[in-house]
């Protein structure tokens, strides 16, 4: 009787299949893409040309504006803004340093930050740029 299967084995087996095409086509394609977005959000690249739009569209704000962005829970960075550069320092796994032009002139130091507030208001007639980085 060899090669014969019985139904235990036929449902076992056809079980088996459905399980693994399940994880094939339904679970590690989204593993795949949660992870591409946490490293895609969290690189250097993305988190200055981020900064330096967010700050730019800051100043196209009439009177005042706060905006709040967290690029990602797990990652730090250091900030440096000078000379209307914004430079970024990932000490995440995914090391690197970017940079992009603002077109305002705050200017700082931020280090080991993920957490940033960025604010423009109006005092006695002057535009205020205020960008507050903090650990979350």
């Amino acid at each position: 009787m060899k090669g014969i299967a019985t139904v235990p084995d036929v449902l076992t087996m056809i079980i088996l299949t459905a399980f693994f095409l399940f994880m094939v086509f339904i679970v590690l394609p989204e593993f795949a893409s949660n992870m591409f977005k946490n490293f895609s959000y969290a690189s250097p690249e993305t988190v200055s040309r981020e900064l330096s739009s967010f700050i730019t569209l800051s100043a196209a704000a009439p009177e005042k504006i706060k905006i709040y962005y967290n690029p990602s829970e797990s990652v730090l960075y250091n900030i440096i803004i000078e000379e209307r550069i914004l430079k970024v320092q990932s000490l995440g796994k995914e090391k690197g340093i970017a940079s992009a032009k603002i077109s305002v002139d705050p200017s700082g130091h931020y280090e080991s930050v993920n957490d940033f507030v960025i604010e423009k208001y109006r005092e006695n007639g002057k535009n205020i740029y205020n960008l507050e980085a903090n650990e979350k």
